[in-house]
C-alpha cells in the first residue's frame, strides 16, 4: 500500500499510485505534542472515504512529519488509531489488505511487541494514549480484528465524585451497569430539582470520563471505565449542556439544536445534519434496523417509504420536501432527529448521555422515545445516563440504578430513590418523586377563591365548566364546602 502527505484542501492527482491512503496533519495539541493526522483511502483521485483519526509518534521530535510519499514508517516512528472505529473502518474497506497497512503504519495494537520499543518515550501515554477511546483500541483492536467482535464489558459499574463551581462538597454519584438477565440495566438515571448539579456534573463526567481534562486526583473509582465512544443529547432550545470544541480528539458526538458558540443551529443546517445521518445509515448497512425502529412510532409510508431497503440517496435527498409539507408533528420530528441521528452514530459500547429527554414532547411520545432508546442501546450493547424530570422515564427504571440529587443551600446531596420506582403509579411518582405534593395546583387555589371571595356555591362553580367538573374535582370541592361548615360550627 502507499502512503502520502497531503494539505487539508490539497487534491491527489491522477499521478499518484491507487488504492492508497493519505494523511492530513491536525494541529491539535497534546501538551506539546502535535501528531495527529487524519487518515483517508482512495480508491482514485476522486474517489475517497475517511478511515478516521490516528497518531503518529515519533521519538525524535514533538512534532511528527512524514515523508510526501512512503511505503512505510520508519523504525523511530509508531502510531495508533484514536478508537476502535479506525481499525473497523479500516478493515471494512481494505477487508485482504488492513493487516499489510497496519505492519507497515508499525500500529502497536496490531503489533503488541512495538509498545514496549516505545512505551518510555515522552508523548507515549500523555499523547499517543491520551484518550480513553485510544486506551481501548489500543487494549482491544487486535482481538476485535481477528475474531469480528468486540470484548462485551458486562461488570461495569463506577463512582465518580466532582467539585463542581459553587459547591462547598463534592458531588458523588455511583453508576452501575452490571449485566442481569432480569432487570433493565443499560439505562441509569439522575433526578433532581434544577440548579442542582446535574448538567453540570454530567459535562464535567464526559471531559473527566474522556481523559481531556487534567485532574490532579482520578476522580473514578475503582476505575476509569473505558467507552468506546461518548454520545450527548439534548434537543432544549435553552440547552446549556457543556459541549467539546469541533476540533476535539476524543470520540464525541453532540445531538441537538445548537451548534458552536451555542447559536441555535438553523432549519436548513439541521436538514443538512438529518441528510448527513441518514447518509451513513445506508453506508453502515442500519437502514433495516433504523426503519424497523422508526416505523413503530412513525408512519413512514406517509413519507413513501415503505421498507428499509427503500431508504436510498435520492430519497434523502427527497426528505427536506415532506418536512416542508408538514407531513411530520413537532414532535414527531423530534423523535426522528433524535433516533436517526443516535443510530447512525453510536457504536458498541457506546455511553450516551441524554439530558431531558421529555423536552418538547408529548407523554405518550416520551414513553415511545424510551422503549426504542432502550432497544437501541442493547443492540449496539451500549449504556445511557438520562436527566429528567419525567416520572414517565423513571417509571421504567427500577430505584436501584437511580441518583437524586438535592442541596442544602451549597451542600451537594446525592441519594438513591427512597421507594421502588419501577411500575409505581405514575401520580405517586410524580407526588413522592418530584415532590409536587408540597405544590397547590392552581385549581385548588381557584376553588378556594371561588367559594371564600366569591361566596359561590357547589353548583355555581360546577356550572361554570358547564356541569362537566370530574370526580376528583367535585370531591375536593365537597371536602372545601364540608371544612367551610365544621369551622363555622
Amino acid at each position: 500500500m502507499q502512503f502520502y502527505k497531503k494539505g487539508f484542501k490539497e487534491p491527489l492527482t491522477i499521478k499518484n499510485i491507487y488504492p492508497c491512503i493519505a494523511f492530513v496533519k491536525d494541529s491539535w495539541d497534546d501538551d506539546g505534542f502535535t501528531i495527529l493526522f487524519d487518515a483517508f483511502y482512495y480508491t482514485s483521485y476522486s474517489d475517497f472515504k475517511p478511515v478516521g483519526r490516528i497518531k503518529i509518534l515519533d521519538r525524535n521530535t514533538k512534532s511528527t512529519l512524514l515523508n510526501e510519499s512512503f511505503e512505510y514508517l520508519n523504525q523511530d516512528q509508531c502510531s495508533l488509531g484514536q478508537n476502535l472505529e479506525f481499525y473497523e473502518t479500516l478493515k471494512r474497506l481494505v477487508p485482504n489488505g488492513f493487516i499489510e497497512i497496519l505492519e507497515c503504519l508499525n500500529d502497536i495494537a496490531w503489533t503488541g511487541g512495538l509498545a514496549f520499543d516505545f512505551q518510555d518515550v515522552d508523548g507515549y501515554n500523555n499523547a499517543l494514549l491520551r484518550f480513553t477511546s485510544a486506551q481501548r483500541a489500543f487494549q482491544e483492536a487486535r482481538s476485535m480484528l481477528i475474531n469480528d467482535v468486540r470484548k462485551v464489558h458486562e461488570n461495569l459499574n463506577f463512582t465518580y465524585r466532582t467539585l463542581l463551581s459553587g459547591a462547598e462538597a463534592e458531588h458523588e454519584a455511583h453508576f452501575n451497569f452490571i449485566k442481569s438477565d432480569d432487570l433493565p440495566y443499560r439505562i441509569n438515571v439522575i433526578i433532581g430539582k434544577n440548579g442542582t448539579g446535574k448538567t453540570q456534573y454530567l459535562g464535567r463526567m464526559i471531559d473527566d470520563i474522556s481523559g481531556s481534562r487534567k485532574v490532579q486526583r482520578l476522580p473514578f473509582s475503582p476505575y476509569i471505565p473505558l467507552f468506546n465512544k461518548f454520545i450527548t443529547i439534548s434537543y432544549s432550545l435553552f440547552d446549556d449542556f457543556p459541549k467539546p470544541p469541533e476540533t476535539t480528539v476524543f470520540n464525541y458526538k453532540f445531538i441537538g439544536l445548537r451548534g458552536e458558540n451555542d447559536i441555535v443551529i438553523s432549519d436548513q443546517h439541521l436538514a443538512l445534519k438529518l441528510q448527513e445521518a441518514l447518509l451513513k445509515i445506508v453506508e453502515l448497512d442500519r437502514s433495516e434496523e433504523w426503519y424497523d425502529i422508526l416505523n413503530r412510532i412513525i408512519p413512514l409510508q406517509s413519507l413513501q417509504l415503505n421498507s428499509g431497503n427503500e431508504l436510498t440517496n435520492s430519497w434523502i435527498k427527497e426528505f427536506h420536501y415532506f418536512r416542508r409539507e408538514r407531513r411530520l408533528s413537532s414532535g414527531q420530528s423530534i423523535l426522528f432527529f433524535v433516533l436517526t441521528e443516535l443510530i447512525a452514530h453510536i457504536t458498541e459500547e457506546s455511553l450516551v448521555i441524554f439530558d431531558e429527554p421529555e423536552t418538547h414532547l408529548h407523554p405518550s411520545a416520551i414513553a415511545q422515545l424510551i422503549k426504542s432508546f432502550s432497544e437501541i442501546l442493547e443492540a449496539y450493547k451500549s449504556f445511557a445516563i438520562i436527566s429528567t424530570h419525567s416520572p414517565i422515564i423513571i417509571q421504567d427504571v427500577p430505584a436501584k440504578y437511580i441518583n437524586v440529587f438535592d442541596r442544602i443551600d451549597n451542600t451537594p446531596i446525592v441519594r438513591k430513590l427512597h421507594l421502588e420506582s419501577f411500575g409505581e403509579n405514575i401520580s405517586v411518582l410524580t407526588d413522592s418523586v418530584f415532590q409536587t405534593v408540597d405544590v397547590k395546583e392552581l385549581y385548588k387555589t381557584q376553588f378556594e377563591k371561588l367559594i371564600n371571595q366569591q361566596l359561590m356555591s357547589e353548583d355555581q362553580i360546577n356550572a361554570l365548566f358547564d356541569n362537566k367538573l370530574s370526580f376528583n374535582a367535585m370531591l375536593y370541592l365537597t371536602s372545601l364546602f364540608q371544612n367551610n361548615s365544621n369551622e363555622e360550627s
